[in-house]
C-alpha cells in the first residue's frame, strides 16, 4: 500500500467540538444573516486542531515533487532556474497589489519593466517584436498560430492555404492548437536519424501550406541541422514557419530562432525564466513575431503605454497585458545572466532574410 493511501484524510482527523482558533468577542453591531432559503445546515466540514490542519498539509507537502526536494519530472520542463530571490522579488508589495485598472501613469516602473522585458525577449529570440498578454504555452501557440492566418487573410490567400504541418515528435498542443485556429493538420514522419524527413517535406510544401510548427531541439531532444533548409523550403512555398520555445534552454544564447528563419515563436516562461510551473504556480507563454507588441514607449514623452492588441492578431489573447509577477522573474533571470551575451547574432544562425516590423516606439497619439 503506498503512502498515499495509508494517509488518513481530513474527515478522518476531525473530533466533535475540536477547533482551530478562538475568536474574540464582536465590537461591532451584528449583520443579519441572509435569508434561510440560502443558508444551509448540512455541510459536514471536519473538525480539527490548529496543529491537526498544519501536520496534514505539512505531511501532504512532503509527497509532492519539489526542487528544493527533488528533481523536477517533467520531461523538458526539468531544465529550470528557479532561484527564491525571484519570488521574494516578485512578492514585493508595489508589484503584488497593484490593480489592474489603475491608471498607467501610476505604474511607468511596472509598464517599464514589461518594457524591458519586452526588448530582452526579442533580442534573444530573433523577433521584431514582443507580446507578454499570453497565459500559457498552449495560449501562446494558439495566439501565433493565429497570426499566421491572419496573415494569410491580409495576403488574400486565406483560403487556399489551410494546411499545417507538424512533426510526428510535436508536443501534442501543437495539433491541437492549429486545429482550433481552423487549420487541417498533416503530420510530416521523422527520418531514421530523428530528424524530420525532408523529401515528405518537400512533397507537402504547396499552395495549400499555410505553415509549418516544430520543436528545436525537438521533443526527441534533437537539434535539426536541417532546419535552415526547412524554413527555406516553407517560405519558398508561401508558408510560415512556427517555433514552439519548449525547449529554448538548449538554444538560449548560443542562436536565434529568427535568425534560422522563424517567423513567429512562443516562449515558456514557467521553463526558461523563473516562472513557477503546473502547482506551483502559473504557466506563462510568450509569443513573438515581426507584428505584435503589449507595451510601448513614447518618443515625445518617453513614458510607456499599454496596447490591448496588435491589429495583425484577429483577436485579444486576454483583457489585459499581463502579469506582473512573472515579468520580474523574467526580468530578474535575464539581468543575473548578463544580457549583453545574448545581444550578438551567432555567426552559426544565418539570417537570409529582412523582418520589417511596427516601431515598438510608437507614439500612443499617432
Amino acid at each position: 500500500m503506498s503512502e498515499y493511501n495509508k494517509m488518513p484524510l481530513l474527515m478522518d482527523l476531525s473530533r466533535k467540538d475540536k477547533f482551530g482558533v478562538s475568536l474574540s468577542d464582536i465590537d461591532v453591531p451584528l449583520s443579519e444573516l441572509p435569508e434561510s432559503s440560502l443558508l444551509r445546515e448540512d455541510i459536514q466540514l471536519p473538525e480539527l486542531s490548529q496543529l491537526d490542519v498544519v501536520r496534514y498539509f505539512t505531511n501532504l507537502s512532503q509527497m509532492n515533487y519539489s526542487i528544493d526536494t527533488q528533481f523536477y519530472p517533467l520531461g523538458s520542463c526539468t531544465m529550470k532556474y528557479n532561484p527564491k530571490i525571484n519570488d521574494q522579488l516578485a512578492s514585493l508589495k508595489g508589484f503584488s497589489n497593484i490593480h489592474p485598472l489603475i491608471e498607467e501613469s501610476l505604474v511607468q516602473g511596472s509598464l517599464e519593466l514589461m518594457f524591458n522585458l519586452q526588448s530582452y525577449l526579442s533580442n534573444i529570440s530573433g523577433m521584431t517584436a514582443t507580446s507578454l498578454s499570453t497565459m500559457a504555452g498552449a495560449q501562446g501557440e494558439l495566439a501565433g498560430v493565429l497570426m499566421i492566418k491572419a496573415f494569410h487573410e491580409k495576403q488574400s490567400t486565406s483560403s487556399k492555404r489551410n494546411v499545417i504541418l507538424i512533426p510526428d515528435s510535436a508536443h501534442g498542443t501543437n495539433p491541437a492548437s492549429a486545429s482550433m485556429a481552423g487549420f487541417s493538420v498533416k503530420s510530416i514522419p521523422s527520418d531514421q536519424n530523428g530528424n524530420m524527413d525532408i523529401d515528405v517535406l518537400k512533397e507537402n510544401a504547396n499552395e495549400n501550406l499555410a505553415g509549418i510548427m516544430l520543436t528545436l531541439p525537438s521533443t526527441l531532444g534533437l537539434f535539426d541541422n536541417q532546419i535552415v533548409d526547412i524554413c527555406n523550403i516553407v517560405h519558398e512555398a508561401g508558408g510560415l514557419v512556427y517555433g514552439d520555445g519548449a525547449n529554448m534552454n538548449a538554444w538560449m544564447g548560443q542562436t536565434k530562432l529568427g535568425d534560422l528563419g522563424f517567423d513567429v515563436i512562443h516562449i515558456n516562461l514557467h521553463k526558461t525564466f523563473s516562472t513557477p510551473h503546473g502547482g506551483g504556480g502559473p504557466g506563462s507563454s510568450s509569443p513573438s513575431s515581426p507584428s505584435t507588441s503589449t507595451l510601448n514607449k513614447s518618443k515625445s514623452s518617453g513614458t510607456f503605454f499599454s496596447k490591448k492588441y496588435s491589429t495583425a492578431f484577429s483577436g485579444k489573447a486576454r483583457e489585459f497585458s499581463t502579469r506582473i509577477h512573472r515579468c520580474w522573474r523574467g526580468r530578474n533571470v535575464l539581468r543575473q545572466l548578463h544580457p549583453r551575451q545574448y545581444a550578438r547574432t551567432s555567426p552559426n544562425s544565418p539570417r537570409d532574410r529582412c523582418r520589417a516590423g511596427p516601431d515598438v516606439y510608437a507614439d500612443p497619439d499617432g
